[in-house]
């Protein structure tokens, strides 16, 4: 009997923490989470980033690299339609995602490719130049 009062106990303990969860999920935080939600890093003179853009068609993605070293990652999720559908968690419509890169990157070296809803785009980063001799000549 004793085993009975914990396995109880423990089955009471995870659906309190269920329902927490969900009631988190709802009245929580009022900020929604950002969208499309990246990983970005560094590898050697790269600036590697993945974006998650699960059911993104590649015609609805825009990528861009703005003068100030900033990458906005922007497009549109097509609702579905989907008849009889019991709960609809995932957002549709337009997003726009802004992040300042952590070094000054060549926007002539961008490369950006979209496989099974991760859009990987590759930055090079910008070569710093060389000084370069300027020749003074006498002036006539």
């Amino acid at each position: 009997m004793l085993l009975k009062r914990w396995y109880d106990a423990d089955l009471l303990g995870e659906e309190i923490s269920r329902l927490q969860q969900e009631m988190s999920r709802w009245f929580g935080s009022r900020t929604p989470a950002a969208f499309p939600l990246m990983n970005i890093w560094r590898a050697e003179n790269q600036v590697l980033v993945d974006v998650e853009l699960p059911g993104v068609q590649q015609a609805d993605v825009e990528v861009l690299v703005t003068p100030d070293n900033q990458l906005v990652v922007s497009g549109q999720r097509r609702q579905t339609t989907e008849e009889g559908c019991y709960r609809r968690e995932r957002r549709f419509g337009e997003f726009s995602r802004t992040v300042t890169l952590p070094v000054e990157v060549d926007p002539e070296q961008v490369t950006a490719c979209l496989k099974n809803g991760i859009l990987q785009i590759r930055l090079t980063e910008k070569v710093a130049s060389e000084p370069r001799k300027i020749e003074v000549r006498n002036g006539a």
